[in-house]
């Protein structure tokens, strides 16, 4: 009886961890689906990020060799 009890309660133990794990999981996933990262410029107004341009850089094929880049 006493080794059933025991049994009984180490189970539950594990059952509470793994049912409170997803739970943390979902509600940190939910608040990040929430918000939408705005970034201000200087025009201050809100624009996405992802219609924020990114810089980009040619390099040539001098600078590629002096750098010692290989492919």
């Amino acid at each position: 009886m006493k080794n059933k009890s025991v049994e009984l309660l180490v189970l539950a133990g594990f059952l509470r961890f793994f049912l409170f794990q997803d739970a943390a999981a979902a509600e940190q996933t939910g608040l990040y689906n929430l918000t939408d990262e705005v970034v201000v410029t200087a025009t201050l107004s809100e624009t996405p990020v992802s219609k924020i341009p990114a810089a980009v850089e040619i390099i040539g094929k001098e600078e590629i060799a002096e750098s010692g880049a290989a492919t």
